[in-house]
């Protein structure tokens, strides 16, 4: 359904036509200075036909916002059919400008467009005939030829270029809108990766002390008579404590995704997180080569995370009796993170899961790097690169 505006515009349109077209029809003769009579300059009176065409023409304007492309080649037909009677030009061209113009802003059908602008110059060049029976002289009537194409061509071609600037502009407006709705969904997608690594470094490494305490104490409690608990008090607590530790860190997490603005854990942490896997039962080493420095917090962060996901993987993987490696090397442009241990090796590191693949996002996201596989003491070995 048409809208309105086109309704009231193609009705305005109508007495618009007509009165110009009456207007510019009060015929027109050429005097001869050499003293012959004045000759009339071609066929000026409007007829039924020509009437016809006009009110036509301004009525295509309804359909000029709902199907542009129809409206277009209306009007310029109609156009074409009025020139080609050898009517006096005058509004008969508004309605070919407003639907090249309207075609020209949806930013399609282009050479459509630049088409139905090449149809309407060639009608009006039915006037060049009377322009050269203006002048005897060639040159003068050349000039005035190639001057009428000139104001004929502004006058269709300004519309198209004008429509052409605004499309593009829109156009451009739109792409820069998309790329930052793509800009921001990639974001998301980030986040809810950060989040889910935060999250999976923080309880899986808990969880595994948690679980390996409250295994070697009910291994004590089976050996143990009824009535003796103080043996497996230690265990307990140390249980406790991962899981206190747990709820602590997750509080953490979910504070700094809240208000966005916590300090992630970093390498000041490293001595309490060893001191966990210890009381967990696994022995580890920690060994610092290069100056010790401050790091960026995200590089902290990371590095910290990488020890943590090993040190839960050493738990969980590598086996009674296996002890542990961390070394950190301070280099002018890197810091190093190896962990490695002398458990059961590639055979028992985890073949599925979300931590290897959440350190390696971690340590590519800063542009670093990570390599696992077996260790030099025949364990498994997990070694960070993160870029100073």
């Amino acid at each position: 359904m048409p809208p309105t505006r086109d309704w009231l515009l193609a009705l305005a349109m109508v007495p618009v036509q007509l009165a110009g077209a009456l207007t510019v029809s009060v015929p027109v003769y050429v005097y001869d200075t050499g003293g012959n009579p004045p000759v009339r300059l071609g066929n000026t009176d409007l007829d039924w036909l020509a009437l016809t065409l006009l009110v036509l023409s301004a009525l295509a304007l309804v359909v000029r916002s709902t199907r542009p492309r129809l409206a277009l080649w209306l009007t310029v037909g109609l156009f074409a059919a009025y020139m080609a009677g050898g009517y006096p030009v005058g509004p008969v061209v508004l309605p070919v400008m407003l639907c090249l113009l309207t075609a020209a802003l949806t930013g399609r059908h282009r050479r459509e467009v630049l088409l139905a602008l090449a149809v309407a110059v060639l009608a009006a060049a039915r006037w060049v005939p009377r322009i050269v029976a203006l002048y005897g002289d060639a040159a003068t009537a050349t000039g005035t030829v190639v001057a009428f194409f000139g104001v004929v061509a502004a006058i269709f071609g300004g519309p198209v270029l004008l429509g052409e600037m605004v499309s593009s502009r829109r156009e451009a407006a739109e792409a820069r809108v998309a790329q930052a709705r793509r800009e921001g969904e990639r974001r998301v997608v980030e986040e809810r990766l950060r989040i889910a690594r935060e999250l999976h470094d923080v309880v899986a490494h808990s969880m595994a002390g948690i679980a390996v305490q409250a295994a070697a104490t009910l291994r004590m409690l089976e050996r143990l008579p009824a009535h003796d608990t103080d043996a497996v008090s230690g265990s307990v607590a140390s249980i406790r404590s991962a899981a206190k530790e747990a709820l602590a860190s997750l509080r953490a997490t979910v504070g700094e995704l809240r208000e966005g603005g916590a300090r992630a854990e970093g390498l000041e942490r490293l001595g309490t997180l060893l001191d966990a896997v210890r009381n967990a039962g696994v022995p580890v080493e920690a060994e610092v080569e290069g100056r010790a420095r401050a790091v960026p917090d995200d590089t902290g962060h990371a590095a910290y995370r990488c020890v943590q996901e090993s040190l839960t993987n050493v738990l969980r993987h590598a086996g009674p009796g296996a002890t542990a490696r961390v070394l950190l090397r301070y280099g002018a442009a890197e810091l190093a993170i190896e962990v490695s241990d002398d458990g059961r090796g590639p055979a028992g590191s985890p073949a599925t899961g979300h931590g290897l693949a959440g350190m390696r996002e971690r340590c590519q996201a800063l542009g670093g790097s990570l390599e696992t596989g077996a260790g030099p003491r025949g364990g498994f070995r997990v070694t960070a690169r993160l870029p100073l």
